[in-house]
């Protein structure tokens, strides 16, 4: 798996909460996205509705404001 170097040093920035969720939404798309978005641009068809609601189970969709 490729890592890219960290030039502005991001990741010291980042929370351990921040980086379990980079990994769940890397995961996701690797699992859900990666296989099927290739066909999908070749075909110039817009991704499949699923995945919109994949990423809102997941909380990617959205901003969450701390109290």
């Amino acid at each position: 798996m490729y890592n890219p170097p960290d030039y502005y040093l991001v990741d010291d920035l980042l929370t351990d909460e921040h980086k379990l969720i980079r990994s769940a939404v890397r995961q996701w798309v690797k699992r859900s996205v990666l296989p099927i978005v290739e066909d999908y641009s070749q075909k110039h068809k817009p991704l499949p509705e699923i995945l919109m609601r994949e990423m809102g189970t997941l909380g990617a969709l959205g901003s969450f404001i701390p109290q």
